[in-house]
């Protein structure tokens, strides 16, 4: 069995304890073999298919859970897609780790194993990796067959800075401009969606958008991290991806080469632009025709086949008219001259919105115009 060994470096000791362990493995065993990052490439000039293509080769992936680095994560995210199985090792004795893992939702749910050194994590792997990494692959499994295969393909699948910044409203702007459809992720709206979003929706998408934000931002660790793992994803799966951060901001090794960072927010702006027009081109040589990978099943009940409305009420424009019911303050909206319509977030106020447009805009006598701050 062939594992491929991921870590980040920022601590020497503990990528010294993981170097001993894989050492302690290759020497104590014919069945398994540990290749780590340090070995791919020369170090310093660590590209992205040098990474990709020893995770190809490999059997399992190991990778240390500690402080959530964005190397780790997006091969993580990579080796989901290309259905390796996962071997997570995690250090209790350090306050960061829990924390953080508990905070990043996205992936508490995979089995880790603990250690204190390199000899506990040797016997743990020999003695347990082919239970733990069969745990892993069914709970992986189950959230790749919840995949709804019966979603709409969108042309592109956009993840937003968490920071509402003059930048972030211009990349926004471009892509709500442009031809093609998108669907935005707005953490502002929400923080924690399920996992299976994500997957639908990079699965469904012919190309992404991943903004992160600068190293001198607060909550750039989580943002960030959710990005990474979105990004794996998709690069694992092929799609037009495009990476964007503000300066100052470290180059992570493994996507480096397609992270493009910028100082202006007339930058941003033209760096979202270029790649804009080049995934035009290619979308229309496609024909707007792209296969969904068939890997992926759904569950076969009729519960989950239950259509309940995407979360945010600009994402099923199209789809409102077939399940909208018509409620108080929509008719009494179409008897009234003057309307304001007020509630908490997530009441439906957006709904009624375009319903209102879709009722007015089936006479040709009428012209709508809705009207939206920019951002939202």
């Amino acid at each position: 069995m062939k594992a491929f060994l991921a870590y980040q470096d920022s601590v020497p000791q503990l990528g010294d304890t993981l170097e001993q362990f894989k050492s302690l493995v290759n020497e104590n065993s014919r069945e398994h073999h540990i290749k780590s990052w340090k070995e791919s490439g020369s170090v310093g000039n660590y590209i992205i298919s040098e990474v990709c293509k020893d995770i190809d080769e490999s059997d399992v992936f190991k990778c240390k859970m500690r402080i959530l680095n964005k190397n780790v994560i997006f091969e993580l995210g990579y080796a989901i897609e290309k259905s390796k199985k996962i071997f997570p090792v995690f250090d209790p004795n350090r306050h960061t780790s829990e924390k953080t893992l508990k905070e990043f939702h996205l992936i508490n749910s995979i089995k880790r194993v603990e250690y204190n050194n390199s000899y506990e994590l040797k016997d743990a792997f020999l003695k347990d990796v082919s239970n733990l990494v069969e745990k892993n692959s069914a709970i992986i499994q189950k959230l790749m067959d919840e995949y709804d295969s019966d979603s709409d393909d969108i042309d592109i699948f956009c993840l937003k800075s968490s920071i509402n910044d003059n930048a972030s409203i211009s990349i926004s702007t471009e892509v709500n401009n442009c031809i093609l459809t998108n669907i935005m992720d707005d953490p502002t709206e929400f923080r924690n969606r399920p996992i299976q979003w994500y997957l639908n929706n990079t699965t469904n998408a012919y190309s992404l958008i991943v903004h992160l934000i600068g190293d001198d931002f607060k909550d750039d660790n989580y943002h960030n991290e959710k990005c990474s793992l979105v990004a794996g994803l998709a690069y694992g799966q092929e799609k037009h991806l495009l990476m964007l951060a503000p300066e100052p901001f470290q180059r992570p090794f493994d996507y480096k080469d397609i992270l493009k960072t910028y100082d202006t927010d007339i930058k941003a702006r033209n760096l979202t632009n270029e790649w804009l027009d080049k995934v035009e081109v290619a979308f229309k040589k496609r024909n707007k025709k792209f296969s969904k990978p068939k890997r992926r099943k759904k569950l076969n009940n009729k519960l989950y086949k239950l259509k309940l409305g995407d979360y945010i009420a600009e994402y099923e424009f199209d789809s409102l008219v077939d399940y909208f019911i018509e409620t108080s303050p929509y008719i009494n909206s179409l008897t009234t001259r003057n309307n304001i319509i007020v509630g908490r977030k997530g009441s439906g106020k957006t709904a009624i919105l375009y319903q209102l447009q879709n009722h007015y805009s089936s006479d040709k006598r009428n012209f709508i115009c809705v009207i939206k701050p920019a951002g939202y």
